[in-house]
């Protein structure tokens, strides 16, 4: 969910930045999200990127958004790497048969061969999508991360900064996965710019921008001197990240690229629409709606509930605040998102833990109350957290 601390970067405001991390077949999710921003308004003075992030920043500061974007839409592993897609994709559900097995041990011989994936059809549709002097003359501010491992320092180039006719180079360079065949620069070799700094916002905050839409793709990975740059202040950042761990950077399986970009649009709207939801959306809902709807359950279907998660009832306390401060915490513990929660969000993890259980459609933006209806839950059950979501009704 966006970060309530901080203040929240609307269209119009001056001077917004665009940082996209490094994150292989990650950048789909990217690449909804910035759909999404697109399409509610926002512009951007500047966009930086590592890796996959410095490759989809460079189609939207040449303002070819759609074709990068419908590149996406048709990437496959046969495209970038020419390898099979139906094999690779086995390969990533571990379901090989012999053929297959052999096919992967001649790919992965001739890599070893060449020390590294061949990256020639990658530089193929580079060349021919990037347009070095549109970006040097777009009035979006374009620049990537890349790492210099025969000087063992990371660069940090805006577009002014690389030489005539090396863009394509540099963003190779910057795009350079450790699996791939070493990009190489006027004799010095390079790797994927994640090494250095997977998501640029130093380098924006260095050069003077404010503010920063900055889209993740591993939650987990340390933004580079982010304690510091949380602590002067100088820039506002309001991340568009994944709740879980995306699949691999290496899955370019066509049908898990779509599901990407689909969530990364998703994700985006709950930033702009100010949306509740962990792994759903729903229109903004007040604490004050949830205590209401709880305080209309029956209580002797609380204290059914009570039973069923062995809570004993104690004698001055109300049958609404054991629901409250006891029930409600333990049903929590049983979803997804384990951690305290304010009353409104351990609501909604309960909810959204049936909705997950029955597979209702994760894409779309709900009002609570309809979605409860949807959720299947059942008051002739044994399951507490079904029960419950069923007394919502």
């Amino acid at each position: 969910m966006p970060n309530k601390k901080v203040s929240k970067i609307r269209v119009g405001d001056e001077k917004i930045a665009l940082s996209l991390e490094g994150g292989g077949a990650r950048g789909a999710y990217q690449i909804g999200a910035v759909k999404a921003l697109f399409e509610h308004g926002y512009k951007f003075d500047a966009v930086v990127g590592t890796s996959i992030g410095a490759i989809n920043g460079a189609y939207i500061a040449q303002n070819e958004f759609d074709k990068i974007y419908n590149m996406w839409e048709s990437m496959s592993f046969k495209d970038l790497f020419d390898l099979d897609n139906d094999i690779m994709k086995r390969a990533l559900l571990v379901d090989l048969d012999i053929d297959s097995i052999k096919y992967l041990s001649k790919k992965l011989g001739e890599a070893v061969k060449n020390k590294g994936l061949d990256t020639v059809r990658m530089r193929e549709i580079l060349n021919d999508g990037i347009d070095e002097e549109k970006l040097r003359n777009s009035p979006i501010l374009y620049g990537l991360v890349t790492m210099c491992i025969s000087d063992i320092n990371g660069e940090e180039k805006f577009i002014h900064d690389i030489p005539e006719g090396k863009v394509v180079d540099y963003i190779m360079a910057s795009s350079n996965l450790p699996v791939f065949k070493r990009s190489i620069i006027d004799n010095k070799k390079y790797l994927d710019g994640g090494a250095w700094d997977n998501c640029p916002v130093h380098m924006l905050e260095e050069k003077g921008y404010r503010k920063a839409i900055v889209i993740r793709a591993h939650k987990r990975i340390r933004i580079r001197d982010y304690k510091n740059i949380l602590k002067r202040g100088n820039i506002t950042l309001n991340m568009i990240e994944p709740i879980d761990t995306l699949p691999s950077i290496l899955n370019f399986d066509s049908s898990n690229l779509k599901e990407e970009m689909k969530l990364g649009y998703y994700d985006a709207l709950k930033y702009i629409q100010d949306l509740d939801g962990f792994r759903y959306y729903f229109n903004n809902l007040k604490e004050e709606d949830i205590l209401t709807m709880l305080h209309r359950v029956n209580p002797l279907a609380i204290e059914k509930l009570a039973k069923l998660l062995r809570v004993r009832l104690v004698k001055g306390e109300t049958i609404y605040e054991t629901l409250i401060d006891k029930i409600i915490p333990l049903l929590v513990q049983k979803t997804k998102e384990k951690a305290e929660q304010s009353t409104k969000n351990a609501v909604i993890a309960i909810v959204e833990h049936i909705l997950l259980k029955n597979q209702v459609e994760r894409y779309k933006i709900y009002n609570f109350k309809d979605v409860i209806t949807l959720s299947g839950a059942k008051q002739d059950t044994k399951d507490p957290l079904e029960l419950f979501v069923s007394l919502l009704l």
